[in-house]
């Protein structure tokens, strides 16, 4: 069965529709050579060298990302394009004529309900994040009454890199709320509508 390849200008055009991160892309492109293909394919892979193996033999390579680490990195992207939006959006609201300050409340308003809905998948990946540590642990932990002295020394090991992740991941979607949070915890001061 032969793969058909996705050459990357056509890809750019999907990349708003999917989770691809934009530094996943830019990685990618500057790897590519003129007269290069990209394949891009979502798997599930339980044991990376067979496909590693199989592409070494066609001198291509590999970029590998996980699907959290897409999804977050979006989330983020999108709070950050909120809080720019935001800050536009009151420096405009500063010089606009009473006509104009009505539309800028209004597209204030959606912007504001916008990142209520993204502050909410924040949260929910917050938790969801929290649930996959806790049963990863408990686990672990469940391993290690079995196991060996090295075993859980191994296993010892495992829990604290997979704490130490759990951290990161949830320190960086923490900060994207917050973002959120301080742009619209601070409203303009909005001259009353005439």
């Amino acid at each position: 069965m032969a793969l058909q390849p996705v050459l990357l200008p056509d890809f750019f055009f999907d990349i708003s529709k999917d989770d691809i991160s934009a530094a996943f892309v830019e990685e990618v492109s500057k790897a590519l050579t003129n007269g290069k293909i990209a394949v891009i394919a979502e798997i599930d892979e339980v044991w990376t060298v067979p496909v590693d193996t199989k592409l070494d033999a066609l001198n291509a390579m590999v970029f590998r990302r996980l699907n959290y680490e897409v999804a977050e990195e979006q989330l983020i992207r999108e709070s950050q394009a909120i809080e720019a939006e935001y800050k536009e959006l009151k420096e405009e609201l500063k010089e606009a004529t009473a006509e104009g300050k009505a539309d800028i409340t209004s597209a204030i308003d959606k912007l504001q309900n916008k990142a209520q809905s993204i502050n909410d998948q924040i949260n929910r990946k917050v938790k969801e994040t929290k649930d996959q540590l806790d049963a990863k642990v408990n686990k672990m932990e469940e391993q290690m009454k079995d196991a060996s002295e090295k075993r859980k020394s191994k296993l010892v090991k495992r829990i604290n890199e997979v704490k130490k992740e759990y951290t990161a991941r949830t320190e960086k979607l923490k900060q994207a709320s917050q973002l959120i949070g301080e742009a619209f915890e601070r409203k303009p001061k909005e001259e009353p509508i005439a």
